[in-house]
């Protein structure tokens, strides 16, 4: 387990797909996003042609970030489940992209949802104790967070009560 741990999880590499996707967009289209902001950026974009081209190809950078953001979130709380799903889905997905245009850049995709899946299902499968799902330091943060360190007031009487004691109730 010490060897998968030592890698960048997929919530990472999906983070890096992104800035990679938006940055070969930047790159590539650079003279389309010139005349889109020429011509001014308010319905800039047509439905057909370059221009929609350049929107499609980079509108996708932000969406995968999101998703690496989300699926690195759920590694680092131990929600191995949901990590399995999300790359079952991603990696039907990358699997129809790819059909639809082999010469692409979705083999990546598809090489991170295949590692992601492969990787959720040892780390499912692995028995590890409750407390040891939960990063220390994202639990220390959530439970120091200025809405929780002060404790809402009993409702009518003005008095502070702890969590605890109002989820005893």
């Amino acid at each position: 387990m010490r060897r998968l741990d030592a890698v960048p999880g997929e919530g990472a590499l999906l983070r890096g797909l992104a800035v990679l996707h938006a940055f070969v967009g930047i790159v590539l289209y650079r003279r389309e996003l010139g005349s889109i902001s020429r011509d001014g950026v308010v319905a800039g974009v047509p439905y057909r042609g370059p221009k929609p081209t350049v929107f499609w190809f980079l509108v996708a950078s932000p969406l995968v970030w999101v998703i690496g953001r989300l699926v690195g979130d759920a590694e680092a709380v131990g929600d191995w489940a949901a990590v399995r799903r999300a790359h079952q889905i991603s990696l039907a997905s990358a699997a129809v992209a790819i059909v639809l245009m082999p010469i692409s850049g979705f083999w990546g995709w598809l090489m991170i949802s295949a590692r992601g899946l492969w990787r959720a299902r040892i780390k499912d499968s692995a028995p590890a104790p409750v407390l040891e799902r939960f990063s220390a330091d994202r639990v220390r943060a959530y439970r120091d967070s200025s809405r929780l360190s002060t404790p809402p007031s009993e409702p009518g009487t003005g008095e502070k009560t702890t969590w605890a004691a109002r989820l005893r109730k």
